[in-house]
């Protein structure tokens, strides 16, 4: 006796449905817009330290480890899902590519690394204090080139570089040219574009499964 697999579309208040909004779309639809607020200030969140991007990442890394089954359930059931969304994480992998070369590239010119020395040692006869915080001294070249690569105009005043930033951030940020830099905000406008019209997918998607299934935009008490 064959067994016949079911083809049949969920049905009205689905909680198959309901889990891909509530625990996918929503989520997505909250950090999606905090992604494109780092992208609009050409902030890409690039960390030297592990060499990655902080606050940019894989669309099942913004997601709970639960709902990263979900997803996958949502992308094969969706095929419009399943075009669109991939290629999100192509273009962060592509940012973060150019972020790490482009950091390679400024950490070994010379100009650059003389730069950092001099104004690191005219900052400590003054103020009598090194700015790196927990970072050790020959990494501090490091962070200097990080805040460069995200575009940092200003810090934050509890940062422990507040003042030497703001003393010669300026001069630092003159380092950010040439073909790498070129090719870090082609890709962080490439993405910063792809962005906005997910947002406007996402919410017009969740309409959608919400209308067709009859399912709340959230959950609810009676839901």
């Amino acid at each position: 006796m064959t067994t016949k697999v079911s083809k049949t579309s969920p049905k009205r208040q689905s909680p198959r449905v309901a889990s891909w909004v509530y625990e996918v779309i929503n989520p997505l639809l909250e950090i999606i817009p905090i992604e494109v607020s780092f992208l609009q200030r050409g902030n890409i969140t690039f960390r030297f330290f592990n060499n990655t991007l902080e606050f940019i990442r894989s669309i099942e890394n913004y997601l709970s480890p639960s709902a990263r089954h979900i997803y996958r359930d949502f992308m094969k059931a969706n095929a419009d899902a399943t075009k669109r969304l991939p290629d999100h994480d192509k273009l962060a992998d592509t940012l973060k590519l150019a972020a790490q070369a482009a950091f390679i590239a400024l950490s070994s010119n010379p100009e650059f690394v003389a730069k950092v020395n001099y104004t690191l040692a005219e900052y400590q006869s003054v103020q009598k204090k090194y700015p790196g915080g927990a970072y050790p001294e020959e990494k501090f070249q490091h962070l200097v080139a990080e805040h460069v690569v995200n575009r940092i105009e200003s810090l934050p005043e509890h940062f422990t570089d507040f003042l030497f930033w703001t003393r010669y951030g300026k001069e630092f940020l003159k380092f950010r040219k040439g073909s790498e830099f070129d090719k870090v905000d082609n890709a962080c406008y490439t993405l910063l574009e792809f962005d906005k019209a997910l947002i406007d997918w996402l919410q017009e998607k969740s309409y959608k499964l919400c209308t067709q299934y009859d399912i709340p935009a959230a959950p609810t008490p009676f839901s």
